[in-house]
């Protein structure tokens, strides 16, 4: 099974998870800061492993495609989720929430909202 092993030398995105779609691409300085081109974006393959041991950091990427240009220093990495398995919203008939204030100061809530997504009829 081709794989892809990137070491990082800081923590992981909390997000990313095996099953995500990793990508790189070069950047490129302009005044203060780095940019990219999305077209030179470069898929990698799909996460099979996240490892969080400080101080290794590291994923490893299946690639069906192999070889493709390893990703190098100064090469921005970026992962995609996978939007079949992740959705956002309540699914289901209700919902309860708490909401709770420890201090002991006036505080004010300006706004609460929700999403909902209908799950059966």
């Amino acid at each position: 099974m081709p794989t892809i092993s990137i070491t990082f030398s800081d923590p992981l995105n909390t997000s990313l998870q095996v099953g995500d779609t990793a990508y790189y691409v070069q950047t490129q300085p302009v005044g203060n800061f780095n940019t990219a081109q999305q077209p030179n974006m470069i898929e990698i393959g799909e996460v099979i492993n996240v490892v969080e041991n400080p101080p290794l950091y590291m994923i490893h990427v299946f690639n069906p495609t192999s070889p493709i240009p390893m990703p190098s220093s100064g090469q921005f990495i970026m992962f995609a989720k996978d939007r079949v398995v992740n959705t956002s919203g309540i699914i289901g008939y209700y919902a309860d929430i708490k909401l709770v204030n420890h201090t002991t100061k006036k505080a004010e809530m300006f706004a609460i909202s929700s999403g909902v997504i209908e799950s059966s009829k």
